[in-house]
């Protein structure tokens, strides 16, 4: 059965959540910050397991930089000094690949982790080359920023963010099959969106790991904490190395409203271990669509990538 529609009001540190059975819930995640109103069209979950790691963001505080260097070198070039092809999907940088059958493109088989992105920091990159929507954005540095952990997922990063160090990996962010940016209202189309394609294994399954919902089969929604990637072994799919497409942390897509710059609401998929009220079957659906301000930084939403 479809899952409710969900309001929900967020920014980077406030979710307001209501659905059409359950009563109207406030999370705070930290003080400050203004919010912006987005519908979704399914529902939400309680938070998933895995290690517990305390993520609060502290609003004003200075973020440690690990003694990085100030970024001198171009995003662009670094990205294309990027590695060599294995089975025809990029390697060398960030998570290894799935080819997807029978479209003709990779998707990172884990979300990127804080120890891969903390290898993006150590090359400088600069942020000139940005595009257009992306000059606002004047560091690539997560905000906090915690490298300590480096097999969780990088979270705290912005949709540019995202989009750098995919090009960087020599990958792109994941978007449209055949290239280019995804058009609104198209993400749960298996023709046309490299995401919901992989895990929804050609629109075949409602969950990466199948056709009927199975508690605790991704990180969402039993324990409230983000966990390292691949941990839940029982979430994989729709393809074979395919891990977390469903709880853990969301990942941006190159889907977004607009191109005017950090307000424009960009797409991301597919729930995460953080959503406190809902339906749980809903949120850890492959057609689970949630979106975010482009300048957003939150606990629950990181980076995949796909190619080409």
């Amino acid at each position: 059965m479809a899952a409710a529609p969900v309001v929900k009001l967020r920014a980077g540190n406030c979710c307001w959540i209501a659905t059409r059975w359950v009563a109207l819930t406030l999370f705070v995640a930290g003080a400050g910050g203004g919010c912006s109103l987005l519908v979704d069209t399914t529902g939400l979950s309680t938070q998933g397991g895995g290690t517990t790691e305390a993520d609060a963001r502290t609003e004003g505080s200075t973020p440690p930089v690990d003694g990085l260097a100030p970024d001198t070198s171009s995003v662009g070039e670094a990205g294309d000094s990027g590695a060599a092809t294995d089975g025809g999907c990029p390697s060398g940088r960030g998570p290894a690949m799935v080819p997807i059958p029978g479209a003709d493109y990779c998707i990172d088989g884990t979300e990127v982790t804080r120890g891969q992105y903390a290898a993006f920091l150590a090359g400088n990159p600069s942020t000139s080359g940005q595009p257009a929507a992306c000059a606002w954005n004047a560091s690539f540095l997560p905000s906090p920023w915690d490298s300590s952990l480096t097999n969780y997922p990088v979270v705290y990063v912005d949709w540019c963010d995202a989009y750098a160090y995919c090009k960087w990996a020599g990958k792109r962010l994941c978007g449209a099959i055949g290239g280019g940016p995804l058009a609104q209202g198209r993400a749960t189309d298996p023709t046309a969106s490299q995401w919901y394609r992989a895990c929804s294994a050609n629109g075949a399954l409602t969950y990466p790991y199948g056709t009927a919902y199975a508690a605790n089969a991704c990180n969402a929604p039993t324990g409230g904490a983000i966990a390292p990637v691949a941990s839940f072994a029982s979430c994989v799919g729709g393809y074979a190395g395919l891990f977390d497409m469903a709880g853990n942390v969301e990942e941006w897509q190159d889907s977004c409203d607009g191109v005017t710059g950090p307000d424009d609401n960009c797409r991301n998929q597919a729930g995460t271990f953080q959503y406190l009220t809902g339906d749980p079957q809903g949120s850890t659906r492959c057609d689970f669509i949630d979106s975010d301000s482009r300048n957003s930084q939150l606990p629950d939403v990181g980076i995949r990538c796909c190619s080409p």
